[in-house]
Formats: structure tokens, C-alpha cells, sequence
């Protein structure tokens, strides 16, 4: 849905991931700015930090975002094998990320390695990423899925995710 470049936040002189929406605004745009607003409600160490929101001169929308400098879980898996230790790890932590944001309403609805990112290589210091088709019940939030579609990538979606199922919670994440 979005391009993601890094970038230099003039106010804090540090490095940012800037997200712009590279798809048709006028179809995308409510979305993406609610992606921005989950983000906001997740202040957890194992979630990618949310820093600000808002438009370019071209009107198109943007999230900026920590920079996160390592690699992904898929790049990781593809070049070496996890060990036990490590997988108990990404477990531990990717789990208590999951479950703050269960709490807070927020059903992520695209859990997969290359949305797990390793600071700096560090399993210990695993950040969730990319909350744009997560599902959110907070204060004001409004439905962007009709029943019956599926949204997700497939090989990790549990199976009421992937025939539409009108209420998905939790679950279809542990499941991912």
C-alpha cells in the first residue's frame, strides 16, 4: 500500500522511516491514515514506533516511523537456520506485542517473517511491523472490510481469516 523510505527528521536530527501511500488516494487514504492512528494507540518495545502523520504537497498521505536498521525474519530464515533458543525468543517477544495490542483493541491480520524486523540483526530486539490492514475496535474506529473478503497473505492466514469470516479476533494472529 506504501513506499517506505528512510529519511532525516529535521526536528530531532535522527533517522526515520517515512511510509507514503503510493496507491489512488481517494481509495486508499482513509485506510492508511487509520493505520497511522493504530500505530499511534501501540507504544510497545516490540512494535515499530509511530512518530507523526500527515500529507505531502501532493496531497498524498505519509507515516513516519522509528527506523528500524537490520533485517527482517524472512531474510534471516533464508540465510540461516533458527535455533531453538531463537525461535523461543521471537516467540516471547513477538507474543507480548501481540497481546498489548489485543488488548487495545488492534487484530494485526498480517503476521509473517517479513513483517518481524531484528534490530540490528538482534532476535532479542524484534519489532512487528506493518499495520496497514490490521483490524481495529478503539474509540471511533470504523469497519474498511466487507464480509466475505479476505485480506492477508494466505499462506498465514487461519482459515476464518482466509473464508472472510465476519469476526476474527486474536486468534487468527497466534494462528499466523
Amino acid at each position: 500500500m506504501g513506499r517506505v523510505y528512510r529519511a532525516l527528521d529535521e526536528s530531532t536530527g535522527q533517522d526515520v522511516a517515512l511510509k507514503v501511500l503510493s496507491l489512488d488516494a481517494s481509495k486508499y487514504s482513509r485506510r492508511f491514515m487509520r493505520e497511522a492512528k493504530v500505530m499511534s494507540e501501540l507504544n510497545h518495545p516490540n512494535i515499530v514506533g509511530y512518530v507523526d502523520y500527515g500529507e505531502t504537497d501532493r496531497g498524498a498521505p505519509f507515516i513516519v516511523m522509528e527506523w528500524v536498521s537490520g533485517e527482517d525474519l524472512r531474510q534471516r530464515m533464508n540465510r540461516k537456520k533458527l535455533e531453538l533458543g531463537e525461535a523461543l525468543a521471537i516467540i516471547a517477544n513477538v507474543g507480548g506485542a501481540l497481546a498489548f495490542a489485543h488488548r487495545r483493541g488492534v487484530i494485526h491480520r498480517d503476521l509473517k517473517p517479513s513483517n518481524l524486523m531484528m534490530v540490528e540483526g538482534d532476535i532479542e530486539r524484534i519489532k512487528l511491523l506493518d499495520f496497514g490492514i490490521a483490524r481495529w475496535r478503539g474509540p471511533g474506529a470504523e469497519k474498511m472490510t466487507r464480509t466475505g473478503i479476505s485480506i492477508g497473505t494466505p499462506g498465514y492466514m487461519a482459515p476464518e481469516q482466509s473464508r472472510g469470516e465476519k469476526e476474527i479476533d486474536g486468534r487468527a494472529d497466534i494462528y499466523a
